[in-house]
């Protein structure tokens, strides 16, 4: 506690540097005076004590009076370095309670239920939805899932998160059909009764639209999830594929030219598939994520 024991100095010194001061304000006048072999008269000489006196009353009752201020400001700046001191120990426990805590992290890439571990009060979570398949045969990239991104959650309550990851969606076919919609990755946060008391939804993207379904169309896109996911680009028509949306997290997969001098790919997890090219099909939508971040005791 050295800070505490710096302002309790600091107040001590502020208190008798002044005080001289103030004392030294008080002054009296002397009445009568007298000269060398003058016969003093005694009621004159009288008169001088007591002026005297009178000043050297005044002075104490001026001492009393500063001494009565200095014992209140005393107490109300020991009241001030007493919360002080209370905010300090306070900040000290914080401080230790930190210093014995770590993060942790569980990433979750399939359906599962996930109990919360003893004494965690709060978790962040990060997830996203299935990606949309990519339209077939030079159709548009499947659009990214749905993002949540630093969701912080109170879970003193709830002993259980029952995770749904989102799928995928298929791309089309060689024939021009569309792609899938990616599934939604869902959360529920139950309690110790399994009641579930709410659910988190990170919505699939949106399949690419397959040349077959666009004869008319110069190009033919994908079209993103929502909140958060990004569109694919639009097919070309005649073989070239559009690549599929890229999430937060993964890139989606790329579109593929004709006569396979480039192959489509699959979207990662979390991202669109990339459009078929001329005479295949569309590709896989990568499926959904969740990561829970929380804090344990060492």
């Amino acid at each position: 506690m050295k800070i505490i024991r710096m302002i309790k100095n600091f107040l001590f010194v502020v208190f008798i540097t002044f005080m001289p001061f103030v004392i030294s304000a008080e002054s009296f006048s002397v009445p009568n005076s007298f000269s060398n072999e003058e016969i003093a008269d005694a009621d004159d000489v009288n008169e001088n004590f007591q002026s005297l006196a009178g000043a050297i009353n005044d002075i104490q009752n001026s001492i009393s009076t500063i001494n009565g201020n200095i014992q209140n400001l005393s107490e109300s700046q020991s009241s001030k370095v007493e919360s002080l001191e209370n905010r300090i120990s306070a900040m000290e426990n914080t401080i230790q309670e930190l210093s014995n805590q770590t993060k942790r992290m569980s990433e979750i890439s399939s359906s599962q239920d996930w109990a919360v571990p003893s004494g965690i009060q709060f978790i962040r979570i990060n997830a996203i939805g299935g990606g949309g398949g990519g339209g077939g045969e030079g159709g548009g990239g499947g659009g990214s899932g749905g993002l949540i991104y630093n969701l912080f959650l109170d879970i003193k309550e709830i002993k259980t998160l029952s995770i749904s990851i989102g799928e995928g969606g298929n791309g089309g076919d060689s024939g021009g059909s569309n792609g899938s919609d990616g599934g939604n990755t869902i959360i529920e946060l139950k309690n110790s009764s399994n009641n579930t008391e709410r659910v988190i939804t990170c919505y699939g993207g949106k399949g690419g639209i397959g040349q077959d379904a666009c004869r008319d169309c110069a190009t033919s896109g994908g079209r993103g999830g929502s909140p958060g996911g990004y569109d694919g680009s639009d097919g070309r028509g005649n073989g070239h594929g559009g690549a599929g949306g890229d999430s937060l997290w993964a890139k989606g997969g790329i579109g593929g030219l004709e006569n396979n001098s480039v192959r489509r790919t699959d979207g990662n997890s979390g991202s669109g598939g990339g459009g078929g090219e001329d005479n295949d099909s569309g590709g896989k939508g990568g499926n959904g994520y969740v990561e829970i971040l929380y804090w344990v005791d060492i």
